[in-house]
């Protein structure tokens, strides 16, 4: 089935309605002349088999006309919409006596709108923007106009932008301080009835009055105020580069609509690329950046999806805005190519599913999940991401973001490739050590049975402690990188420091003990006494750097050298270093 039929306009009305209008649009529309002429022409070619498209500028008021041209014809006809992902439209609603409505045309598939003109489709109400309109027709080969009636919607007269003003804000309940308020709202809303309908928005999520002040701040034109809303969010914050790359990421969306854990899983994943090192849910719970976009973004309750207020947003995430926020947005956009930003939807709806929603029970959740990344994405994308593992993520140089003006820097933004090196050194490394140290047991096993072998066996083991220590070193370096990886520099940074310590003090015992004792001694000193303690520390350190990541055996290994120096057991904290070696290898796969 290619549509549904609506139960209620009631369905097409609020935040998470179909068509996004203010609930008591019936109640509060304006009509002037042209609309009024345009409304009667349309229920008259609609009656008489006709297709209608009504073109006009951003902001004009399309879809509210065409919800009060539906409103009079739901008298008639029963009224459905077009399903989102539909590659083609039948004769079944015209046997069936159902009128169809298509919001932004331009938007829907283009096998969907050759199938209207191939098969002579009727009954089809449908609006459009008046520059999509020729690239329609471009991409098309044919003049639309053959197969619609089309009627072009122009900007109301200030008066009429005033009464709408005035309706909505009694409907809203917004108090108005200052009258001169409402003539400045006017004259910035240049026509554009949508204009009005963003500043009652914002005046009702921050839960202001309308005051001159308020007025004054707000910019003219409908794409600088959006941008003037984005750069009140976001100026001068580090969050903006993850905020920008989400709302960017939304407009690659059918209607502009991402299901609510892909859209928080996008914002992270965007977030990781700004820090570069990997981040859990719980690290953006408390971010108010996060939670102040989304206030201003439409919550679909069915679909459980977020979407743009407006196609306007998209203009001026595209880069189509000339207020404060363009600068930053133009990077963002030259940064995070379209090509980019799919590689960054589909890592984070990996994550969004294998994190969370292929463990929920809500199976509507998860269908709305999987319809809204075959519909944007395509049945081969949402196959890859339900059925492969997610992949490891790879790390970057962090960026840098300073605190914004108006007039700032240009953002930096380096990638580098991910440390795979450091890991491989800390794989050896550790691995050795734990083998050398194993070589290192059977020695003093030796020598506890016969002393007169230490001076047989003297050159051979000092080869072998002067290769532990370095490699110990090596394994110290490792550890402070692998750990920075991991976001928990801290517990790394001490494991490194404990481990340079204990190949340090090889050397010191070699050195400086060894030549005024015997071998023996040093022996024991060096790789057993010292380490007990030390690796104590590092035990301890190294469940605190893997706690939270996916590596198990970092975790196991960790625990197996906290066992090794508590009993002590030399033999059981050289396997703790083998298996922190193969965790270290394990950990860039």
């Amino acid at each position: 089935m290619y549509f549904r039929v609506i139960q209620s306009l009631d369905e097409l009305l609020g935040e998470d309605g179909i068509l996004r209008l203010p609930n008591h649009l019936p109640d509060t529309f304006v009509m002037d002349e042209s609309r009024k002429a345009i409304l009667e022409s349309v229920v008259e070619w609609v009656r008489d088999g006709h297709n209608v498209l009504i073109e006009g500028g951003p902001g004009t008021g399309k879809t509210a006309l065409m919800f009060m041209i539906l409103k009079e014809l739901s008298n008639l006809y029963s009224i459905g919409y077009v399903l989102e992902g539909a590659t083609q439209i039948g004769s079944e609603h015209m046997d069936r006596g159902i009128i169809l409505f298509i919001d932004d045309l331009p938007q829907v598939r283009m096998d969907l709108i050759r199938s209207i003109i191939r098969y002579n489709i009727r009954g089809i109400i449908a609006t459009t923007r008046s520059e999509e309109l020729a690239i329609l027709e471009r991409t098309l080969g044919v003049n639309i106009r053959k197969f619609f009636k089309v009627v072009k919607l122009e900007p109301m007269p200030d008066d009429k932008i005033e009464e709408i003003l005035r309706r909505y804000l009694v409907a809203e309940a917004i108090r108005v301080v200052d009258k001169e308020a409402i003539s400045e709202v006017v004259r910035k809303a240049q026509g554009l009835p949508v204009y009005v309908w963003q500043v009652i928005r914002e005046l009702k999520i921050s839960k202001e009055d309308l005051t001159l002040e308020f007025a004054r701040r707000i910019p003219s034109g409908m794409l600088d105020y959006v941008d003037d809303i984005l750069w009140r969010i976001l100026g001068g914050k580090e969050e903006r580069y993850e905020a920008l790359i989400t709302l960017l990421t939304m407009t690659d969306f059918v209607r502009y609509a991402v299901h609510q854990d892909l859209y928080t899983y996008i914002y992270l994943a965007a977030k990781e690329q700004r820090l570069k090192r990997r981040l859990t849910m719980d690290d953006i719970l408390l971010d108010t950046t996060f939670d102040d976009i989304t206030r201003f973004l439409a919550k679909e309750k069915l679909t459980y999806s977020f979407r743009l207020p407006h196609d306007s947003w998209a203009d001026v995430l595209k880069g189509r805005s000339s207020g404060p926020m363009s600068p930053e947005i133009s990077k963002i956009n030259a940064r995070f190519t379209k090509s980019r930003r799919h590689e960054l939807t589909m890592e984070a709806a990996r994550r969004a599913w294998n994190e969370s929603l292929s463990k929920s029970e809500d199976v509507l959740r998860i269908e709305s999940f999987k319809n809204n990344i075959r519909v944007s994405l395509g049945e081969e994308a949402l196959s890859e991401i339900i059925k492969v593992e997610e992949k490891k993520f790879i790390e970057e140089k962090p960026i840098e973001v300073k605190p914004a003006e108006v007039k700032e820097k240009p953002l930096k933004i380096e990638i580098l490739p991910a440390p795979e090196a450091q890991s491989t050194l800390g794989s050896i490394c550790s691995i050795v050590s734990g083998v050398f140290l194993l070589i290192l047991y059977a020695f003093m096993l030796l020598l506890s049975v016969d002393i007169l072998l230490v001076s047989a066996y003297a050159p051979a083991i000092i080869l072998i402690m002067t290769t532990l220590a370095l490699f110990l070193i090596g394994l110290a370096i490792s550890i402070m990188r692998y750990g920075s990886k991991l976001g928990k520099t801290g517990s790394g940074i001490i494991s490194g420091i404990l481990l340079f310590i204990w190949g340090l003090s090889i050397f010191m015992s070699i050195s400086l003990v060894f030549p005024y004792t015997d071998l023996a001694f040093t022996l024991v000193l060096s790789t057993r006494v010292i380490p007990i303690f030390i690796c104590l520390l590092v035990g301890i350190s190294l469940l605190v750097m893997f706690r939270g990541s996916e590596n198990k055996m970092g975790r196991n290994a960790a625990i197996v050298i906290l066992i090794g120096s508590i009993i002590p057991v030399l033999p059981i904290l050289d396997i703790g270093l083998i298996l922190l070696g193969m965790a270290l290898g394990r950990g860039q796969k």
